[in-house]
Order: C-alpha cells, then sequence, then structure tokens
C-alpha cells in the first residue's frame, strides 16, 4: 500500500515537474525575445552615434601620439618626417 501511494506521489511531483519545466521553458523564451529586440535596438542606436561621431571627426583635424611622452599632442613635432607623423597619426574614423 505504501509503495502505491509513493508511486502516486512520483507521478503527481513528475507531472507538477514537467509543468513547471513547461512554464519557465515558455518564460524563458519571452524573455530572450524581449531580450533580443531590445539588444538591436541599442546596438542600432550605437551604430548610429558612431557613424555620427565618425563624420564629425572625418571633417577635424587628427590629433598626433607624441611617441616621446605617448601623449596625444594637437601638433606633431616639427623634427619628424611627414612618414613619421603619418604612422603616429592616430586614426579611429580617418579613412
Amino acid at each position: 500500500m505504501l509503495a502505491t501511494e509513493l508511486d502516486q506521489l512520483c507521478a503527481i511531483l513528475d507531472t507538477e515537474l514537467d509543468q513547471l519545466c513547461a512554464t519557465l521553458a515558455t518564460e524563458l523564451d519571452q524573455l530572450f525575445a524581449i531580450l533580443a529586440t531590445e539588444l538591436d535596438q541599442l546596438c542600432a542606436i550605437l551604430a548610429t552615434e558612431l557613424d555620427q561621431l565618425c563624420a564629425i571627426l572625418a571633417t577635424t583635424q587628427p590629433p598626433y601620439i607624441d611617441t616621446s611622452s605617448q601623449e596625444l599632442s594637437s601638433h606633431p613635432q616639427t623634427s619628424q618626417s611627414d612618414s613619421e607623423r603619418d604612422t603616429n597619426r592616430v586614426s579611429l574614423c580617418w579613412p
């Protein structure tokens, strides 16, 4: 008799567990769909912002790296040749 009751209880618990897993799977699928949509929107916003930043930067004089101090300098050193300045140019969006 006890074995039968335990079997029935296990069957009930198994059914409940299956239902909980199915509900959790549905909830997770919905959550991931929402997160994917949000991520797509954020990426689109970031891409637009980056395009705008690059357009602005493309119209400005790029900074140069002063290789002696490894700091950005708005004026290249006069002792550097043109090729050295081009090599030291910081390029994020500049062609």
